[in-house]
């Protein structure tokens, strides 16, 4: 059975942090709809990273319905397209091309959503590495309230920057472009946070909740890596669980009572590829994780 672990001191507020993770990110929505059926969608804030950038959105105006459509229909078509390799290299930024997935969160986030996600009072952060700095950044909804976080928070003011950076969150670098926002370009928060729960700490919150998309122990592969692609996803996953171990024990360090709702065993191969049937299978397992939460 997948499983959910508990460290201790709890506060008032709370915080949901959702974990980079690619089509993974279902069993992230699974464990969502167990924690609404139970009562425990009621956070202060909801953060997230590369597709947890593509959920806190949608949970901070409690629109499951959505986010389960999306992660039980959508195909890899419709979030990237390969580009011709030799082009790429030579003279592009990227070996994919995101504009489908830009036209899909325009898709189920338009206007209307997207500004009921601005003025929620759920504060969404989206985490994003700023490629000039090198610093983690997150975008939100809401200024920042505290001193820690004031070269941190950039304010989103339209509903079209708000799904702007939830694109910005998503791309991987070399896969994916950098996205320019303002005058600095900016991808994957998941290169410095895959589960960033700093936005956390530093608003004060010290119980958290972390949908964690990746087992505690990354499972061995005897496969014989000989091409390119699956050199870089098996790389690209190795990095994912290292720096979301961090992420982890971070919160710990800090006192953080922390709920870790994680699968036992890896999720799926390829976390860039986008299989309805194997989505809904992640979500069963995200929703069986979550519901062994205590009340």
């Amino acid at each position: 059975m997948p499983t959910l672990t508990t460290t201790a001191n709890a506060v008032q507020r709370r915080a949901l942090i959702i974990s980079a993770g690619g089509s993974r990110g279902a069993f992230a929505v699974g464990a969502i709809r167990a924690l609404e059926e139970k009562g425990m969608l009621n956070f202060a804030l909801v953060a997230g990273s590369s597709t947890g950038a593509l959920i806190a959105p949608l949970v901070a105006i409690n629109d499951i319905a959505t986010l389960r459509r999306v992660y039980t229909s959508t195909s890899t078509k419709q979030v990237i397209r390969k580009r011709c390799l030799l082009w790429a290299v030579l003279f592009g930024n990227s070996l994919y091309d995101t504009r489908p997935l830009k036209r899909l969160i325009d898709t189920f986030l338009p206007d209307q959503a997207a500004e009921a996600v601005l003025k929620s009072p759920m504060r969404v952060a989206l985490a994003c590495t700023q490629l000039q700095t090198g610093e983690v950044v997150f975008f939100s909804n809401r200024a920042a309230e505290h001193d820690t976080l004031r070269d941190r928070i950039i304010p989103l003011t339209s509903p079209e920057m708000l799904r702007t950076a939830m694109l910005a969150s998503c791309n991987q670098p070399i896969l994916m472009p950098p996205i320019t926002i303002g005058d600095r370009q900016y991808m994957d928060g998941g290169i410095r946070d895959i589960s960033p729960v700093e936005v956390a700490l530093l608003e004060g919150i010290r119980d958290i909740t972390v949908i964690n998309l990746s087992p505690e122990k990354t499972a061995p592969d005897e496969r014989e890596f000989t091409k390119l692609l699956p050199i870089m996803g098996r790389a690209l996953r190795l990095m994912i669980s290292e720096i979301g171990e961090g992420d982890l024990e971070k919160a710990r360090l800090a006192g953080a009572r922390l709920t870790i709702i994680r699968p036992q065993a890896e999720l799926n191969k390829d976390p860039m590829v986008f299989d309805p049937r194997e989505m809904q299978a992640m979500m069963e397992l995200g929703y069986a994780a979550a519901n062994h939460t205590a009340a």
